[in-house]
């Protein structure tokens, strides 16, 4: 029930000062949007690690395009503080901040996107519940909301320029991360309106546990699932996927089934010594719920190497900067 879901503050949408003490300390802004009418959509991180052994911004863009155009800006710069903004996160070419309105930019001669946040379906809650995710809050998102709604404002990919009215779906954490305790996991959020919010994370830790929930909120009302079914339709690279199904199984015997089909997604490696801690593909889907269209991302990480090595091989997602075309 929403009484269970603990909500934040509108303060909190600001950075928060990081503890000096703790070496995995991070913070970080995570956003998806998709415009359906116009068929344009993306896939943003910015994310701040002052106090690693060599401090460092993160930068995630996806953007994709219903016919195939697709960009992608990954960097990993030095940190600077001036980048840890008054009122928000800057990282390489993408800007958040929230003064009157919540804002994300992005700069780069390939794309350019100023996009504000129009409307709350579901704000600021923490969707993760701490009975089943154990581990996850003290190592991985100790502090961490989640947001769905709608965005507005103008997208330039390449030459083509959309003006934007997107649902959207939104988080931003702070707090102890240390990315090589995640081995796999399943999440999809997303959203199709004020009628469903859905939030589900399926996670295989480092200690071979596995832990998962699943989270529907409808009309404002959130109800936790009783357990989740996760299935990704992976592709041969065991990296990259075309959708899949994902079913909430709720109280009273209600079985919500959602089946992200994919538009496109973007590979991006994180962390480890030789290798990538973290090697997450993002995407952005379309899927249906009673009738009414709606979005989500299914992302996915496969990560049985443990950090010692780096994908060899993608082939449904983009995983080189800069302008492309998707084949097929």
């Amino acid at each position: 029930m929403a009484s269970e879901v603990e909500l934040y503050p509108s303060s909190d949408e600001l950075p928060h000062d990081p503890d000096p003490t703790d070496p995995y300390w991070q913070e970080s802004i995570f956003f998806f949007w998709w415009d359906d009418a116009s068929g344009i959509g993306a896939i943003h991180r910015i994310g701040h690690e002052p106090n690693a052994s060599s401090p460092s911004t993160n930068c995630w863009n996806g953007v994709f395009t219903r016919d195939g155009s697709r960009f992608r800006r990954y960097e990993r710069p030095e940190f600077d503080p001036r980048d840890r903004l008054e009122t928000g996160l800057a990282a390489g070419p993408s800007r958040y901040t929230c003064d009157e309105a919540w804002r994300f930019r992005l700069s780069d001669p390939d794309c350019e996107l100023d996009l504000h946040w129009s409307e709350d379906f579901v704000g600021l809650a923490h969707m993760y519940p701490k009975s089943s995710m154990g581990d996850v809050h003290a190592d991985y998102a100790p502090q961490h909301y989640e947001a769905a709604g709608r965005v507005r404002g103008t997208a330039r990919l390449g030459g083509t320029t959309y003006e934007v009215d997107a649902l959207a779906y939104r988080d931003h954490s702070w707090g102890r991360r240390e990315w090589p305790t995640l081995l796999a996991h399943r999440y999809l959020g997303g959203t199709v309106g004020p009628e469903l919010t859905f939030c589900t994370l399926g996670w295989l830790g480092i200690d071979g546990r596995i832990s998962q929930f699943g989270l529907i909120v409808r009309g404002g009302v959130f109800e936790y699932a009783e357990s989740v079914d996760y299935v990704t339709y992976l592709e041969l690279d065991g990296t990259s996927h075309r959708g899949g199904r994902v079913s909430f199984n709720m109280p009273g015997g209600e079985v919500i089934t959602l089946e992200p089909r994919l538009i496109d997604a973007v590979l991006h490696e994180h962390g480890g010594e030789g290798g990538a801690a973290l090697s997450a593909v993002d995407s952005i889907c379309t899927l249906e719920y009673e009738g009414l269209q709606g979005f989500g991302n299914l992302e996915i990480t496969n990560n049985a190497k443990n950090g010692s090595d780096r994908v060899r091989a993608v082939t449904r997602a983009v995983s080189e900067n800069g302008l492309s075309r998707r084949d097929g």
